[in-house]
């Protein structure tokens, strides 16, 4: 018996790591108990066993360490379960002062209930997790659960891929969360892949999902960053099935938010001027002669250092594709770090003040807001001028100091359709050579493999680089040339519920684009931590998002 599962292990570690864990456990499921006298089970695998550990009695005989390995190994081991716990204390330690401060943190971690793949086209195939309740758990020993609601969770990226901590904004005992990887991202395959790869492909892989699952509608879409770009295009092309929206960094792609990350000209490289030159000069003299001549066409390509990095990041040099993707993370970081506010920063002095940042709450069909703490009381007007903004100011005169383009792009109802006017048709995307399918194909097995001692990988796929910069060159193209924000578009989510959180500092996605989205959507209920900045974690953010997942 233990040469069959021998065997049978063998034959699985054939296959790619991306695709091992869905061949063992895919579709499986292994409901959570919600009751507290029962524990929840973990995933079962091919072998039987209840954790990967349990395989070692699987190895052949011959394999048996020394006992030199056995010393190293021990050593190791202790060294990094002493790692791992003071990782786990501080956690605890952060986690609980956060409480006592009154602040919402995140659920604790639990294993999936399932897992599984969905192959949507030729190309791509789909990962997914699932966690929290099923149907069938109502009632257990008699304690009433109450309602089951449904979550779709929607990465940003993109090409970020979801990860387990993303399901801890939910309660596992009122969600069935579903954690999607989108093409190309995370776990889903091919893995950097950006044929067949645009926004309605995304928003139509959400709908077979649903429908794969047999769920009847999503109750609530979350999403972050690029997260909330797909999550307002899925409301839009299919209204019925969303019941509400929480949004997190508001973000819908337009050409001037791409500019301000990615433009000579743009805000962020204004605001940093040393890491844009880092990042414009990495990779700009290994560019193609052709990519040049296709700039040169009479005007300065503002994007010139964004193009560099997609011929960099495209190509079939992994040399070249690796020193492109550190470069590319080198100038998000540098951003994003910029973007965190007091809020997100746990090394400053012993106050606990710097965890709570008041939030500025946009929330009515007038021009008025309010500023409150955490439990929604009105916060005293001198901590408030102390931010720099006036507790008795109307949003049109806080607006400006919220704002980070210049000069602000008018969003109006008026001027949206006179953008849109100027709004041309995009059919192609920007030429590029295209990765060796071979390549492509390996690196789905090695998606992690390490530098060799030149400091390059040979199948080295960084997929979150790669779909940003695609993305981001390909504005239009990628975005199927959809203006999120136009009249038509924007009437038909007019009824459905949206809380949207935004960073007062948030340099990624800037309040422009939520400011904005608020402006097109009166209903929406707009929620601005002052001293946050991009990050989800950031403890203000997470405290709204589980606040709003919690209504």
């Amino acid at each position: 018996m233990v040469k069959y599962f021998v065997s049978l292990l063998a034959v699985a570690l054939m296959n790619s790591s991306a695709a091992f864990v869905p061949k063992i456990w895919g579709n499986t499921y292994h409901p959570p108990f919600a009751c507290s006298n029962q524990k929840r089970m973990r995933p079962l695998f091919i072998d039987g066993s209840k954790d990967t550990d349990n395989r070692a009695s699987l190895k052949e005989e011959n394999t048996q360490p020394t006992i030199d390995e056995k010393k190293d190994a021990q050593s190791s081991s202790k060294e990094t379960a002493s790692k791992q716990l003071n990782q786990e204390k501080n956690s605890t330690d952060r986690t609980e002062e956060l409480k006592s401060l009154g602040l919402r943190v995140l659920y604790p971690p639990l294993p999936p209930n399932a897992n599984g793949t969905l192959q949507v086209d030729s190309i791509h195939t789909l990962y997914y997790e699932e966690y929290g309740r099923q149907k069938h758990e109502d009632n257990c020993n008699n304690v009433t659960l109450g309602e089951v609601k449904t979550a779709l969770f929607l990465h940003g990226g993109p090409g970020a891929g979801c990860y387990p901590n993303h399901a801890r904004f939910f309660d596992p005992d009122r969600y069935r969360i579903v954690l999607l990887d989108q093409r190309g991202s995370g776990r889903s395959t091919p893995r950097g892949e950006i044929r067949n790869n645009t926004l309605l492909r995304l928003v139509d892989d959400c709908e077979l999902l649903r429908a794969h699952l047999g769920i009847q509608k999503w109750d609530v879409l979350v999403g972050g960053s690029w997260g909330s770009t797909l999550a307002i295009a899925y409301a839009q092309e299919f209204p019925s099935q969303v019941g509400a929206l929480i949004l997190r960094g508001a973000c819908t792609l337009r050409s001037a938010e791409v500019d301000w990350l990615f433009s000579s000209n743009g805000g962020a490289a204004a605001s940093l001027p040393d890491s844009w030159n880092v990042f414009e000069s990495a990779v700009n003299s290994s560019r193609s002669t052709a990519s040049k001549n296709e700039d040169a066409e009479g005007s300065e390509d503002h994007r010139a250092s964004l193009h560099s990095h997609y011929d960099g990041l495209m190509g079939n040099h992994s040399e070249a594709r690796l020193n492109a993707a550190k470069s590319f993370f080198q100038w998000e970081m540098a951003v994003f770090s910029s973007a965190q506010g007091t809020s997100g920063k746990q090394n400053q002095s012993n106050s606990k003040d710097h965890d709570i940042s008041p939030v500025l709450v946009w929330d009515s069909l007038t021009d008025a807001c309010r500023f409150v703490d955490m439990d929604e009381k009105e916060v005293a007007s001198n901590k408030v001028a102390a931010m720099g903004y006036n507790v008795n100011g109307s949003m049109s005169e806080i607006q400006p100091k919220l704002r980070k383009w210049l000069p602000s792009i008018p969003q109006s109802s008026k001027s949206l359709d006179k953008a849109m006017a100027s709004f041309e048709s995009v059919t192609k995307i920007r030429p590029v050579s295209p990765i060796v399918t071979q390549e492509r194909e390996k690196s789905q097995n090695e998606p992690s493999k390490t530098a060799s001692n030149n400091g390059t990988t040979d199948h080295f796929i960084p997929a979150q680089a790669m779909l940003t910069c695609f993305y981001s060159v390909n504005d239009r193209f990628a975005m199927d040339n959809i203006y999120l924000l136009s009249n038509d578009r924007m009437a038909k989510i007019q009824q459905i519920p949206c809380i949207a959180v935004q960073g007062a500092l948030d340099r990624i996605c800037t309040p422009d684009t939520a400011l904005d989205l608020k402006d097109a959507w009166p209903s929406m209920e707009l929620r601005i931590p002052l001293a946050s900045g991009h990050s989800m974690y950031d403890p203000s953010i997470t405290h709204e998002l589980v606040k709003a997942t919690d209504r």
